[in-house]
């Protein structure tokens, strides 16, 4: 369901056809509940599932008016920028959700099915450490932000922004840096309220009240126009 306030959002859908899975994408107006733009595509196989679902969002993107050069800069086949396994990412939505309803614990063992399904899956790494620190295992926690570090580049611009900024701040102590980061992740996407936080949670480690309170009321607006 859409968060509250919310434009639009984007539903999805996935039905198997013999050995074939029909994939099915649609962004409709939250208020009207007019459909924007949508597009079904087939995928031969379960292993070309992520590559066939990756090209049909940019071309709904592009119909729903962002311009092809970010189009074209953005547009990296999901098996390279998250993971080629689809189980993997099914573990790591069903981790999110589990977090979401019930917190890190019941988040954690789908989390670690991903990585051991995905060795290769830097996002997973980075939500298994998310999940000890918030487990009160920081040593932990940790040591998966490292990996998912070194292993950023098999990870959207997007999520590279993310996994860099959790690295500096919890696991090399680079305030600074952490800041830098979260400023690039802001300026590249204006809507990301994680980074508006976790800045702000920085500015308040580094004594600077009023930029912290400034990110605050920042945070609080971009809630309100979701």
């Amino acid at each position: 369901m859409p968060a509250g306030g919310s434009r639009a959002y984007l539903a999805g859908s996935i039905g198997s056809l013999g050995s074939e899975y029909v994939l099915g994408l649609k962004a409709e107006n939250c208020q009207s509940g007019d459909t924007l733009a949508e597009e079904q595509v087939t995928a031969a196989s379960k292993e070309k599932v992520l590559d066939t679902l990756g090209a049909a969002a940019s071309k709904l993107r592009g119909e729903l008016g962002e311009s092809l050069a970010t189009v074209q800069k953005f547009d990296v086949p999901l098996e390279q920028a998250t993971t080629s396994s689809l189980e993997a990412l099914q573990a790591y939505s069903l981790g999110l959700r589990a977090n979401n309803e019930k917190g890190a614990a019941a988040a954690l063992p789908y989390h670690h099915r991903a990585i051991e399904l995905d060795p290769n899956f830097a996002m997973g790494y980075r939500a298994v450490g998310y999940d000890y620190y918030d487990l009160s295992q920081p040593e932990r926690g940790s040591e998966y932000f490292t990996k998912a570090f070194q292993l950023r580049e098999h990870a959207s611009e997007r999520e590279r922004l993310a996994i860099t900024a959790y690295y500096y701040r919890h696991v090399a102590g680079e305030l600074n840096k952490t800041v830098q980061v979260n400023q690039e992740r802001i300026q590249g996407y204006p809507r990301e309220s994680e980074a508006y936080g976790n800045l702000g949670f920085v500015y308040g480690e580094l004594g600077s009240m009023r930029k912290q309170l400034r990110l605050r009321r920042k945070l609080c607006g971009l809630h309100r126009i979701r």
